[in-house]
This record gives C-alpha cells, sequence and structure tokens, in this order.
C-alpha cells in the first residue's frame, strides 16, 4: 500500500477534532508578516520540540499565509546572507492559503494535503485560527486502523550525497527532488541531514561566525561542517504500526 493509499484509507466521516484532539492542546503558534527570516528559522529549526511542521502567518486572527522550511532553503539559496536578515515574512510566505474549520472531516484535511503538497494545515474556528494539523498528528489514528502496510512505502526515496559536497549543491539536490532529508556515506557509516539541521546551523552561533569572517557564500560551507544525525537501516518487513 503506497503513501497514498493509506491516507485515502483513512476514515473519512470522522471529525478533525475527533481524529487528532491533541493539536487543540497545544498552543496555535504564529507569526506576523513583519517577522524577520532569522526568527522565522529559529521557529522551524527547533520544530521538532514544539511539534511545528510549518508556520502560519497571521494578520490578527485571521491566516493570510503559510511558510515551510523550503521557502526559506529557497530564498537562502537565491540570496545574499546580508539579506536573509531584512527578508520577512510576508516575502516568504505562500500567499495561497486554505484553512480549514475544526469541525471538517479529516478527509477534507486529507484532499488538502494532497492538492497543495503541504505538510501542514491551518485549523480555524469562525475564521479565527486556532490549532495547525501536521501529517503526524494522524500517525496514531494510522497506527490505531491496524493498517499492515511496510513503512518503507510510506517513506520518501533515499537521496545520497557525496561526504564533503558543499551546502548550496545539497540544497539543490532536496529542492529539486522535493525531499527533506538526504543521506551521506562515510565508509560503514551512515548519516542523515534534514532541512532542520540545515536551518539550526546557519542561525546558530557557528553559522553565524563562518558569515562573520568572510564565508559569505553557502557553497563555501561543506556538509560535514553539520551535525550529522547517525542512522542505522530498518529492515524491509517492518510495518507502520511496528515503527511507530
Amino acid at each position: 500500500m503506497s503513501c497514498r493509499e493509506i491516507v485515502l484509507s483513512l476514515p473519512e466521516d470522522i471529525s478533525i477534532k475527533g481524529s487528532a484532539d491533541q493539536i487543540f492542546k497545544r498552543p496555535a503558534l504564529s507569526i506576523s508578516p513583519d517577522t524577520h527570516l532569522p526568527q522565522v528559522a529559529t521557529f522551524l529549526a527547533i520544530g521538532p520540540q514544539i511539534y511545528v511542521d510549518g508556520l502560519v502567518v497571521t494578520a490578527g486572527k485571521e491566516p493570510v499565509g503559510r511558510i515551510s522550511s523550503k521557502h526559506i532553503l529557497q530564498n537562502i539559496i537565491n540570496s545574499h546572507h546580508a539579506e536573509w536578515l531584512n527578508k520577512t515574512a510576508s516575502e516568504l510566505m505562500d500567499r495561497n492559503v486554505l484553512s480549514i474549520e475544526m469541525n471538517s472531516s479529516l478527509g477534507a484535511a486529507m484532499k488538502i494535503f494532497g492538492e497543495t503538497r503541504f505538510a501542514f494545515l491551518p485549523i480555524t474556528e469562525k475564521g479565527s485560527l486556532i490549532a495547525s494539523l501536521g501529517i503526524r498528528d494522524i500517525l496514531p489514528l494510522i497506527v490505531n486502523t491496524n493498517i499492515d502496510s511496510l513503512a518503507r512505502y510510506a517513506s520518501s526515496p533515499t537521496v545520497y550525497v557525496a561526504k564533503g559536497i558543499d551546502l548550496k549543491h545539497t540544497l539543490d539536490i532536496m529542492l529539486m527532488k522535493g525531499i527533506r532529508n538526504v543521506t551521506i556515506q562515510d565508509g560503514t557509516d551512515t548519516y542523515l541531514i534534514n532541512d532542520r539541521k540545515i536551518l539550526e546551523f546557519l542561525f546558530s552561533p557557528k553559522g553565524r561566525e563562518i558569515f562573520r569572517i568572510g564565508k559569505t557564500e553557502i557553497g563555501s560551507i561543506k556538509i560535514d561542517d553539520l551535525d550529522l544525525i547517525p542512522v542505522s537501516k530498518m529492515d524491509d518487513d517492518i510495518t507502520i504500526s511496528k515503527n511507530y
């Protein structure tokens, strides 16, 4: 069963509130249109700690845009470091924001995910932002439905890059292929780097120092300078529920 088939097999009549009530128990994180890129990037870099897959841009309480790590990395590739600091959320965001009311069906949310290829969706109540729904928010529901599908069918393809490749070429590959992770093989050891780790590095004290001393292009930064994540291989017969 493919990832798309897994999503389509979920019960359509269940409401978002009934299937992912945990999203209403955490703060609805949003930013204003004049938020600068370093702050936006910091929010996304620490996303796993605050369970955020993207940022909603709001005017008052109304969603007016969405920002993912892809938007930030595209801007970083196409501009110099000095320009990053002055970029704002309004310049980065996708203005084609589609939100959905909290009592809408999960099926309606899944349809928007498929149409926009965005990993998260603003949830509103009478037009005001109250939460956001990410793909991983529905993982518990997938497990509870006992879908016996191999995890490798629901995962992204593995893309390897050479050890020592520069950061610009790494980002070019990630954006061209529409992926958030790349894998580095170093002898018998395997490592992973993702978009969040890249953002975390670029806006960390170490990353800022690299730019301060004159390396103003990301093409001068090697992937080895980043905090690579050691990974182990998963058996081909592992199912989604076992892996979760």
